[in-house]
């Protein structure tokens, strides 16, 4: 438990950050203060801690499925923690930290086993591992209600730690796999339910142990309802509002209403009841459970809020629906970032930040609908409930001309809002330079102004008056209809022509794609530039590249042996032995090539910072992200330009890069016939060869990325049909870091 000093100081501490956050111009939450010790540890240090544990008095399969879990959890939970996605000392840790307190304060044992960290997912989800790690995603927080309900998630998660749920099923699943005591003789859809069966039972029981240590804590017992209300409604954003037409409209442009639907699917109230398929029971099943154990308990000096009060509750809750914007962008789903930030600026209209994610949103909708590859960031669904529905149905009904023009209207409105805002410029320019090439060729395809819509006075006799002035409105009408629905959009830049800067940039990009579609060559000339590229690829094929960096950063290099021939097809230990050395081979092959290099590696953490661990997370996302687009062959921007410039001042460099090793043991395909032919006197050396010689296959890569531009420079897979030397390891080094250092012609 906690000392009564360090509890004060988390009090100020964690009123700080929350009263201190500008939702206006909010600042993304990470990691902070000294990294925990689960962080800094090697994933073979982590298991040889853990397989201790392991009784002699258990059965030999028992041993020998809880070796093989301790060592691949050992692993995966360090791959987790450094995944990006992590982070710890931060509000919500913290938060819930405080909370595991107040729950577990009378047995101060149990408290010292378990850790609390938050995952940056906006799914509702909490999970607790094997170790005693507690994990509670961003997406769960920011659907709470009060702080009662997260005790009792809580509660429910230590139950399953304390029951040992996560190695028990894991042995359990094994038995039935490998067809082990009373599963000898079950067929594969009796193992499958046996399956289900277990995981529902291991989740009735931490239902049912988690309330036993709720009732004994001082929380009400009246939010237990609540708690699987949340679990209930867990697919739907953390509110249903409306969402209004008129939110990228302004007077002179409107949306046409064929992109909207007239009526929308009413959310279910209905408990879910059919589990059979599941591996959790059903709501309705643990919700009457809990009831039944509740009848006659009393709630009286029972509270909802204790770990702090209900105004910094909501305040924490706030931050957590801020993140999840962000995280709904970061994770590609940029139409439930915008459905999210739409809601939240109903509260705080003036919020830059949320602001910049929607039109950050629209920009990634329209460069992927500009790529047809739309189905990638927006995939409506006929069956969606509720208000969120509408602007689902609406971007994906959008044609891809429609959506460019939407979404750069959007964001010169903002950035004539933030004049000085650099992201947005970025974004602004590109996309327009996209509804250029892809879509108009000219500026006249959009209207300077709206047309005048007011019909002359006839001159016509009374009677006459009356019939045409009946025709002339039915015919504006119609008018006013046929333009909302087909033509709207050439009214769409009105506001923005009056800009110099907006009708400079059109003209330009237009100048620019004419001269490039009419830019008539000689034949003379087409031959120079034939004979350039040829020459410039037979110097590639003879020496390699030649780039110009002196100064590099490798995030996250990566060493992976692996094994066909076992069940367990990585070889984690070795692994990890083998990165370690990969390490020191970059540091040393660099300094050869007489490159500035620095090394980003979570087996370098022992001497990590919760800055450079930050930097760490960031740059992986970041070059995974990068890597995704540009897998669905979609050129984008960096859209968090503030953060890249950032680290490249810091570490003095623009070039980025991703380096590994994969080493294959390949699974031999011995044949009846090589068996046969081994008795032959002629062949049985080959034969032999064949069978007792290993056959290797190795990969080296690396992505080279220019963090300025967000775009990747070059890109390597080499595939050797070895085992991977290391001569031939550090020869592969020397020479990139070589092809890296060397000044181009």
């Amino acid at each position: 438990m906690p000392s009564l000093k360090f509890t004060i100081i988390f009090f100020v501490f964690l009123k700080f950050v929350v009263l201190g956050q500008d939702f206006n111009d909010y600042k993304i939450i990470e990691s902070s203060g000294e990294i925990p010790k689960d962080f800094t540890m090697f994933s073979s240090e982590t298991f040889d801690l853990e397989k201790s544990n392991i009784s002699k008095e258990d059965a030999r399969f028992e041993r020998k499925s809880k070796k093989k879990f301790y060592l691949t959890t050992s692993f995966e939970i360090h791959d987790w923690l450094y995944s990006g996605k992590i982070i710890f000392n931060d509000p919500f840790s913290s938060y819930a930290s405080k909370i595991l307190d107040v729950i577990l304060q009378n047995n101060k044992e149990l408290r010292s086993k378990l850790r609390v960290y938050t995952i940056k997912d906006p799914n509702v989800n909490a999970f607790a591992t094997n170790n005693g790690i507690i994990l509670v995603n961003e997406g769960m927080i920011s659907q709470l209600e009060n702080e009662a309900q997260l005790a009792f998630i809580l509660c429910h998660e230590i139950a399953h730690f304390v029951k040992k749920h996560v190695i028990n099923e894991y042995v359990e699943q094994q038995k039935i796999i490998k067809n082990k005591s009373i599963y000898k003789y079950k067929g594969n859809i009796e193992k499958r339910f046996a399956i289900n069966r277990y995981s529902k039972e291991t989740e009735t029981e931490a239902d049912l142990e988690g309330l036993e240590l709720y009732l004994k804590s001082p929380y009400s017992i009246e939010e237990l309802d609540g708690a699987f209300d949340l679990m209930k409604y867990a697919y739907l954003p953390f509110d249903d509002i409306p969402f209004e037409k008129s939110f990228f409209e302004t007077s002179t442009f409107k949306l046409p209403q064929r992109l909207f639907l007239d009526t929308l699917n009413e959310i279910s109230h209905e408990d879910e009841e059919d589990d059979v398929k599941s591996t959790h029971p059903s709501t309705k099943t643990r919700r009457d459970k809990i009831a039944f154990q509740l009848k006659g308990k009393s709630n009286n000096s029972k509270k909802v809020f204790i770990a702090t009060t209900k105004e910094e509750f909501n305040k924490i809750r706030k931050m957590s629906r801020y993140e999840v914007v962000n995280l709904y962008l970061d994770n590609n789903q940029p139409v439930e970032a915008i459905y999210n930030a739409y809601m939240l600026l109903k509260d705080n209209p003036k919020s830059k930040y949320l602001k910049k994610q929607i039109v950050k949103s629209l920009y990634l909708i329209s460069k992927y609908k500009n790529a047809n590859n739309e189905n990638q960031v927006v995939n409506y669904e006929s069956t969606m409930e509720g208000n969120q529905q509408q602007i689902h149905y609406f971007l994906e009904k959008i044609a891809s001309n429609e959506m460019n023009a939407l979404a750069v209207k959007q964001l010169w409105r903002l950035s004539k809002e933030y004049p000085n805002d650099k992201e947005l410029d970025s974004l602004k320019f590109d996309l327009l330079k996209n509804l250029v090439e892809q879509h108009y060729s000219s500026i006249t395809a959009f209207k300077s102004k709206l047309e005048d819509e007011n019909v002359k006075e006839s001159t016509e006799d009374e009677d006459n008056k009356r019939e045409g002035k009946y025709k002339k409105l039915k015919e504006k009408k119609q008018k006013v209809e046929e333009q909302t629905e087909t033509a709207n959009f050439e009214y769409v830049f009105v506001d923005e022509m009056q800009n110099p800067d907006f009708v400079n940039a059109y003209n330009q990009f237009t100048k620019d794609k004419f001269t490039k579609e009419n830019v008539q060559l000689t034949e003379r000339e087409k031959m120079k530039i034939v004979k350039k590229e040829i020459r410039q690829r037979k110097r590639i094929n003879r020496k390699g590249h030649s780039f110009g960096i002196d100064k590099l950063v490798v995030s996250n290099p990566l060493y992976i042996k692996l094994d066909e021939r076992r069940e367990q097809k990585r070889k984690y230990l070795a692994s990890e032995e083998a990165e370690l050395k990969f390490i020191d081979n970059l540091k040393l092959n660099a300094n050869l090539a007489k490159i500035d290099i620095e090394v980003l590696d979570d087996l370098d953490s022992k001497s990590y910072t919760s800055e450079k661990f930050n930097d760490y997370c960031y740059l992986n996302n970041w070059l995974d992200q990068s890597v995704g687009h540009i897998d669905q062959d979609v050129n984008v921007v960096n859209l968090n330009k503030e953060k890249t410039d950032a680290l490249i001042r810091k570490y003095g460099t623009k070039y980025f890069c991703q380096m590994g090793v994969i080493n294959l043991r390949e699974d031999k395909d011995i044949t009846p016939l090589d068996i046969c032919l081994v008795v032959v006197p002629y062949t049985a050396p080959f034969v032999l060869a064949k069978v007792l010689m290993p056959e290797y296959e190795t990969y080296f890569y690396y992505l080279l990325f220019d963090l300025e531009s967000g775009k990747m420079i070059n890109k390597k897979i080499l595939s050797m049909n070895q085992n991977d030397s290391k001569d031939q390891i550090n020869s592969l080094l020397f020479d990139t870091f070589y092809q890296f250092k060397r000044k181009p012609r």
